[in-house]
């Protein structure tokens, strides 16, 4: 059997062969997995040999098995190609900034998620698609990882290439001391729907969904706010309030006969008559920092946060002004009086719950003597601990028979004798 026979299914050694016949030295390679059914490569080299006239009679050749370094190429160019396919497709933005905050590289992705193309960012500064009022935190928070070494996890925002802002979270990897990579690897992820949505959710927690005003909730936020402003400030607090002491003052009113105007015109235009409300209250604040929040109901709140005592009888007097004209209800007009309690601090309380309820007392006593506002005064709160604590007193003393009665004499002054006597 013939070299060619015994090799025919070789063809690329049989040409390196053919070659060497004609007075080639050839470099060779072959693959024999197909015919071995296991990963088989091989390198060589054919060359010729002469006899003592020179004349060509035969070849010899030299092969080495490269099968684990040929397994290897592949398993990293598959690697190589997993990654960039990764890259590529992920939602992710891969970057790798030096100590100076430059990139070194950025992933494909940034071109679906921030509009740029990798080569225009290459070398550039992370920080010039930062916007102005992020700038400062963000270079805070990349020096101090430089010192730290760590890079932690947080949130920026980054301009794309049509000029808005996206939200992106990202984290952080130390990799100066791989000189392959030699910066910080991060990775980083649009989160600009979960934070429209987390501001969304928090909204709707902190303002009426009828009115659009601040609810309850954030109206004890802003209080806590003011007070707490107020007291970090330098000035004393008085105890007794001055005509021209700034202060904090707080009003809550609420709709006299309001159940009279729902049973009328049912509870649909009782909402229409209670956004009327809120929209010519908030007309009154314009361009101050005053806020105006419903409670629920038909009650309703303005905080004055830096007012004195002659400005808030102002306020009072402007917001009965604006009640002076008639609401329409369903084509009807309607004549809305409110009742208006206010309290200062901290002269009516020290913290915002406790103004708050002094609030509503000055507010419910104004309506019961339909007196319109009243300013808050101790002796309104008939449900104050003084008076709880008297009526648990009481209760104990009944139960323990420590009652004692005394009768008091009624003398006839004509005939100076006891008639009768009163407990």
């Amino acid at each position: 059997m013939s070299v060619f026979e015994r090799y025919s299914k070789f063809p690329t050694l049989l040409d390196a062969i053919r070659r060497a016949l004609q007075g080639e030295q050839i470099s060779y390679s072959g693959d024999f997995s197909s015919l071995i059914m296991k990963p088989l490569v091989y390198e060589g080299q054919v060359s010729p040999l002469y006899d003592e006239k020179g004349n060509i009679n035969g070849v010899i050749g030299v092969a080495m098995d490269v099968s684990p370094r040929v397994q290897a190429e592949l398993e990293l160019k598959a690697s190589e190609k997993r990654f960039r396919t990764l890259s590529e497709n992920a939602s992710d933005l891969v970057l790798v900034l030096d100590e100076m905050g430059m990139y070194r590289y950025v992933s494909p992705s940034h071109k679906r998620i921030l509009g740029y193309e990798p080569e225009q960012l290459i070398g550039t500064c992370i920080f010039d698609l930062m916007p102005p009022n992020g700038l400062v935190r963000a270079v805070n928070i990349f020096t101090k990882a430089l010192q730290d070494g760590v890079l932690p996890r947080d949130m920026c925002r980054l301009r794309r290439a049509d000029g808005t802002y996206i939200h992106v979270e990202y984290n952080g990897s130390n990799c100066f001391d791989d000189p392959d990579i030699g910066g910080f690897v991060i990775n980083a992820f649009d989160v600009t729907q979960r934070v429209a949505l987390e501001r969304s959710l928090r909204y709707q927690a902190l303002h009426d969904s009828l009115t659009d005003l601040p609810n309850r909730t954030l109206l004890i936020q802003c209080l806590e706010d003011a007070i707490q402003k107020a007291y970090d400030g330098p000035v004393q607090k008085p105890v007794v309030l001055q005509q021209h002491q700034h202060t904090i003052a707080l009003l809550t009113m609420d709709i006299d006969r309001f159940k009279e105007i729902n049973d009328t015109f049912g509870h649909h235009m009782g909402d229409q008559l209670l956004q009327e409300v809120a929209a010519r209250l908030s007309r009154l604040v314009v361009g101050t920092n005053t806020t105006i929040a419903r409670l629920g109901g038909d009650e309703f709140a303005v905080l004055l946060p830096d007012t004195s005592e002659g400005y808030t009888h102002e306020m009072v007097a402007a917001v009965r002004t604006a009640f002076e004209e008639p609401f329409t209800v369903n084509g009807f007009p309607v004549q809305v009086e409110i009742s208006i309690g206010a309290v200062f601090y901290p002269v009516h309380g020290e913290d915002a719950l406790t103004l708050l309820r002094h609030a509503d007392i000055a507010m419910y006593e104004a309506k019961r003597q339909h007196e319109g506002y009243l300013l808050y005064d101790p002796s309104h709160d008939r449900y104050n601990t003084r008076r709880l604590a008297l009526m648990g007193a009481l209760r104990h003393a009944i139960c323990k028979n420590e009652f004692c009665l005394y009768y008091q004499p009624k003398i006839d002054l004509q005939t100076h004798t006891i008639h009768s006597v009163e407990a």
